[in-house]
């Protein structure tokens, strides 16, 4: 049986495809397997182009997780001894499930706001319709991550209001944004400047506007009240970035903080967690992509003979042997080289 916390993860943001004409799990260009194959015909490229994908599956499955980015929701129960207060953890940082974070550390020296309390107004002509909305601060040394969504059901003719979020935590925020969309997870801005603390924000009569995406910046909360403990006295807590936690970019962990600035041990409450995690375009490591050009280039070159064959000998003209994959006995189907590439990639696992 494995240990550690419990956890459920579950995507807001599916994959965008890294390369153009590609799928969203692709892990190298149709174009750079050609380039090593020394091709230029177009004749075989849709043979390509399904090969690629389905040996990025391959590789995804092998490293025990999507490694295209994507926005994840992480729920997170940690560890109790048998003193239900206390957490053997100790002052060990928070792992998250997938990394590396497609984050920036966020500057504002605050934590997030809450969940929005939405409700709907008369006006407009739009018709019935749904929105997932979310929130941020934004203070003299920038905006913090967007907090919890909360979603709305408008009927026609209709409009959405988002109330005040009212101060921040540490009393620093100048304004707040507002981030809607009617698909959870693509949120865009919504306000062209920042919205007066106490003042509320109503959608255009024309409907929500493009704007900017949501900040690349982690969202940590406490108390999160989950499906088990609807009526709990705790209610969440967005931390905030810098003060509270502190994210490791590269490994996934998040680290919490005491008043003095020290790492210190995560409690026993639920935390949750919504971050994009994985590798963009600009990111994606040269041997993953590596990875996957040799095993398309030995799909290629296999593709028309027969896979059994291990020798083949004709007296004094020619003699062959195949390697068959990684060889019997080995514990994945991939070749030794291959394997060694995506192995840094891995998920560990423990049982």
């Amino acid at each position: 049986m494995a240990l550690g916390p419990t956890r459920i993860v579950s995507v807001v943001t599916p994959a965008a495809a890294l390369f153009a004409g590609g799928q969203p799990i692709d892990l190298v260009a149709l174009a750079d397997v050609k380039l090593e194959l020394g091709l230029t015909e177009t004749t075989d490229d849709t043979w390509f182009a399904k090969t690629i994908t389905r040996l990025s599956a391959a590789a995804n499955t092998f490293c025990d997780r999507v490694l295209v980015a994507r926005s994840y929701f992480e729920q997170v129960w940690p560890f109790r001894d048998a003193y239900p207060w206390q957490s053997p953890t100790r002052v060990m940082p928070l792992q998250l499930a997938r990394w590396p974070l497609a984050v920036t550390p966020s500057p504002s020296g605050t934590a997030p706001a809450q969940a929005p309390a939405l409700s709907a107004v008369a006006g407009g002509a739009l018709a019935a319709r749904g929105y997932s909305v979310r929130l941020s601060y934004v203070t003299p040394a920038g905006e913090t991550a967007a907090g919890l969504p909360a979603s709305i059901s408008l009927a026609a003719d209709t409009l959405m209001a988002v109330a005040a979020p009212g101060p921040d935590l540490y009393q620093v925020a100048t304004g707040w944004n507002v981030y809607a969309s009617a698909t959870a997870g693509a949120e865009t801005l919504q306000n062209a400047t920042p919205i007066a603390l106490n003042a509320a924000w109503t959608e255009p009569t024309g409907g929500l506007v493009a704007g900017n995406a949501l900040p690349a910046y982690v969202l940590a909360v406490e108390n999160v009240n989950l499906p088990f403990q609807p009526n709990s006295a705790f209610g969440p807590t967005p931390l905030a970035e810098g003060v509270d936690f502190v994210a490791d970019a590269e490994t996934g962990e998040l680290t919490r903080l005491s008043a003095a600035g020290l790492a210190r041990s995560w409690g026993t409450v639920p935390v949750a967690a919504l971050y994009p995690a994985g590798f963009t375009a600009s990111t994606l490591p040269p041997d993953v992509s590596d990875a996957l050009i040799l095993l398309v280039k030995a799909r290629w070159f296999a593709r028309n003979r027969d896979p059994l064959l291990r020798s083949a000998n004709v007296e004094g003209v020619l003699a062959q042997t195949w390697a068959l994959g990684a060889g019997l006995g080995a514990e994945t189907d991939f070749p030794p080289d291959v394997q060694a590439k995506l192995e840094r990639y891995r998920v560990p696992t423990a049982l």
